[in-house]
């Protein structure tokens, strides 16, 4: 199972959002790894939020990339504060973006070459 996770820093008051078949391995990773990335700036990460999303890896990335290309601080918060409430997640979040990745696959389509 593949899961959106949402990171928190407190020093720099930011969120990151990821997604990880093992949620608490992914958070180590952040705070440990030697690479100089966006994360390794921010350091320490805690764990916000996680919740399933599906098994298929593809599915999950839609997942995420919608909820990156909202640069929505609210909805973040929305989600961390929903993130056990199952059918919130399912059928107010997912739903968009379903939704979302459906509108942009159409507009794929239809755009001349």
């Amino acid at each position: 199972m593949f899961y959106i996770y949402i990171l928190y820093s407190r020093r720099s008051d930011r969120y990151y959002i990821g997604y990880s078949d093992d949620p608490e391995k992914r958070l180590d990773s952040h705070n440990t790894s030697e690479r100089k990335t966006y994360t390794s700036k921010h350091r320490p990460w805690e764990l916000a939020a996680s919740f399933p999303v599906s098994e298929l890896r593809g599915e999950v990335m839609k997942v995420e990339k919608y909820l990156k290309r909202q640069k929505s601080r609210k909805l973040i918060e929305e989600i961390i504060n929903h993130q056990d409430d199952v059918e919130w997640i399912h059928h107010s979040l997912l739903s968009s973006c379903k939704n979302y990745s459906a509108s942009l696959e159409k507009g794929k389509k239809n755009k001349i070459h």
